[in-house]
């Protein structure tokens, strides 16, 4: 038992240093962002940027304010945040650092070319920051520029700049942090090293009333103990907070003694996760005073109500997060069995990507449409929109799965990009569409949902509907997007399909198909972007379309994301699975033990240890009943679909287990008792 508390210590302080060592990354953004709003201010088009910039500047001197502008840059390895500050106040960053910066002064965590750097000691490991002077952002467009302001000043800041004329909206969004959440991948942790002191405490009961009756007090037990379990658990914790000191000096060199100072919190987790251990022990050691603890007869059945109480726990948050660790793993599978099956057909191909991170789309819309126009013809332009078939990682269902919207948006040159076959075989052509009503293309196996649909363009389009019965076997419907289809490379069963015509389509519909990815264009040359920046730039769009990645680069991003995401909840899933293992071997001994001569005697009159141990087998059924009413109530709140095999699966493997445990140890009490011992 003092093995077990050791291990459930040592896991609880790994899964903390871990998460420090990973949330520290995101600490730098949250260092300068979370105290801040965003506002998006217009600046005329007839006025200069340095123009615009000096009046900002010299507005918010006398209102003793600051904002910040911010440009991502996305063109390296990884992203570099670049913030342009006004410098009127000492408390607008909460940095320990000069943010004061003179003229051609930068305060980085990387080298600036053309600045005198001043070196910025955050954590840089996902990506770096730096700060520049205010006037220097002019480089960028600022035709409708996000901007950060300290919150409780943004009404200051807002009105001094109405007074000069500007358009100001202040964001309602507020900040969100890419911090992991240490009460949700520490709770089982903390759990398992609660229960593994309480176990450790009642396996003792014979010595801790030994020592009660030569005078020694709860206190003084309970001390005894902590002096015993002192130095493995010292030495545990030395251990771990080594390797997480070293990775930390290897990952962030210049941002060591930071990483010190934010881990400290988690420590504070480990010690309250202590102190309520010890809480629950001094209450447990106070309760000993029965002599059945003197005569060695231990009070096993509570121990072993208990590990059947952390066994419900452990397989419900096992499933929890086993689902959405197996179901990346098959999205991430689906998703490089896709990229690869459609990388021919898609070379060539770019996505228009909304890059809101440096601007904002208030007012893009009719540039969106005006944008659509100038590229559907000239670059072969491909519209599918498959935002219903999106699936969600957690949810695990789409939109079409939980709520019956089995449609997808395109336009006539999707029809020749993705042949559709009609029921006499051939492929459907522009000559079969209308001009004069709304083209709607049904699978023969929808027949039945015309008036559905003919009510449905009716309303949306006010327009009539031409339906065109399409043959859903034959007929492949691929998304090429990686955030759509499981399986089949990317293609959707038999959708209803809408054909727009550019004269029915909204801008801002066209802004909502390029942030997803939905519009893509056909780009000769080896610089897509470059050859794309004329149109951008006359369409007004230029400012929130920084890149165009290729197809198959989209999906490189969402399989490298889902991958992260799969060493995230896989590593909590094989933590949950390593506790678990550890249960169901000390429960199946557990149960032996307490049942020793009645399996003794089940076992000489010839019944099989299947038999001798059904009432084990069940509580465990039973406990398994449990667990699913748990994970209906976590269902039914947190909207997240479980994958009931894992559960099946869990049951099947523990019986197995437990079989095979019980068979060796039942026997070993056999051979003992046949030979007179108790």
């Amino acid at each position: 038992m003092r093995r077990l508390m050791i291990f459930c210590f040592t896991i609880l302080f790994a899964v903390l240093s871990a998460l420090s060592c990973l949330n520290f990354a995101f600490s730098s953004l949250d260092q300068v962002e979370e105290d801040k709003l965003m506002l998006t201010i217009e600046k005329p088009a007839e006025q200069s940027n340095s123009d615009f910039l000096t009046d900002i500047d010299h507005a918010l001197s006398g209102a003793h304010a600051d904002l910040m502008f911010r440009h991502v840059d996305n063109s390296g390895e990884k992203s570099h945040y670049q913030y342009y500050k006004t410098n009127h106040t000492a408390d607008f960053l909460d940095l320990s650092a000069h943010t004061v910066l003179e003229s051609g002064e930068c305060l980085s965590t990387t080298e600036p070319v053309g600045y005198t750097v001043l070196p910025l000691h955050v954590a840089s490991l996902m990506q770096d920051i730096s700060f520049f002077p205010w006037a220097d952002a002019g480089q960028f467009d600022l035709t409708a520029g996000t901007y950060y302001v300290k919150m409780g000043q943004q009404s200051i800041v807002a009105d001094t700049l109405r007074q000069l004329g500007y358009t100001v909206t202040i964001q309602p969004t507020n900040y969100i942090s890419g911090q992991f959440s240490v009460l949700l991948f520490g709770f089982v942790p903390a759990f398992m090293l609660i229960a593994s002191i309480a176990f450790y405490i009642l396996s003792n009961g014979k010595q801790n009333v030994l020592k009660k009756m030569e005078g020694y007090t709860t206190r003084n037990i309970l001390a005894d103990e902590v002096r015993s379990a002192g130095f493995p658990l010292a030495v545990s914790f030395l251990a771990v907070e080594g390797v997480s000191l070293i990775a930390a000096a290897v990952l962030y060199r210049s941002a060591w003694g930071q990483y010190i100072l934010f881990s400290l919190p988690n420590f504070a987790v480990l010690f309250v996760a202590t102190l309520v251990g010890l809480a629950l022990a001094g209450l447990l050691v106070s309760r000993q005073k029965s002599a059945e603890h003197i005569k060695g007869r231990v009070p096993k059945r509570g121990i072993y109500v208990t590990t059947i109480l952390a066994k419900i726990v452990f397989v419900t948050f096992l499933v929890f997060f086993l689902s959405i660790a197996v179901r990346n793993a098959a999205i991430s599978y689906h998703s490089m069995q896709t990229a690869d099956y459609l990388a021919e057909k898609v070379a060539g191909y770019v996505t228009i990507p909304v890059n809101t991170s440096n601007t904002s789309t208030q007012g893009l819309a009719d540039h969106y449409k005006d944008f659509y126009a100038a590229t559907v013809d000239l670059y072969h332009g491909v519209l599918i929109d498959a935002s219903n078939y999106e699936y969600d990682l957690i949810g695990g269902k789409t939109l079409a799965q939980e709520f019956g919207q089995t449609s997808v948006t395109v336009n006539r040159n999707y029809l020749e990009f993705n042949p559709i076959y009609g029921l006499d075989g051939s492929p459907i052509s522009s000559a079969q569409l209308s001009n004069a009503a709304f083209n709607v293309l049904l699978p023969e196996s929808r027949e039945q949902e015309e008036e559905y649909w003919r009510e449905y363009v009716r309303n949306a389009y006010s327009m009539e509907t031409n339906f065109i019965f399409y043959d859903g076997e034959a007929s492949k419907i691929y998304t090429y997007n990686a955030d759509t289809g499981t399986g089949n490379y990317g293609a959707i069963n038999e959708p209803v399909i809408l054909v727009v015509e550019e004269e029915q389509m909204e801008g801002i519909f066209v802004l909502s198909y390029c942030s997803q990815g939905s519009y893509f264009l056909k780009v000769d040359g080896t610089d897509p972007y470059q050859e794309l920046l004329p149109v951008l730039r006359e369409t007004g769009i230029a400012g929130v379309t920084l890149s165009t990645p290729s197809i198959s680069d989209t999906f490189s991003d969402a399989i490298k994301h889902q991958r992260q995401m799969l060493i995230l909840y896989g590593t909590q899933s094989a933590v949950l699975l390593a506790g678990l293992f550890c249960l169901i071997l000390f429960s199946a001994k557990l149960y032996c033990e307490n049942y020793k001569k009645k399996i003794a005697s089940c076992l000489i009159e010839g019944y099989s240890t299947w038999s001798c141990l059904r009432k084990h087998f069940i509580v465990t059924v039973l406990y398994y009943g449990v667990v699913i009413l748990m994970l209906q109530a976590l269902t039914a709140m947190m909207q997240v679909s479980l994958d009931y095999i894992l559960l099946l699966g869990s049951l099947v493997g523990e019986l197995v287990i437990t079989l095979i445990v019980g068979r060796t140890y039942a026997h070993r009490n056999l051979y003992q008792i046949v030979k007179g011992a108790d």
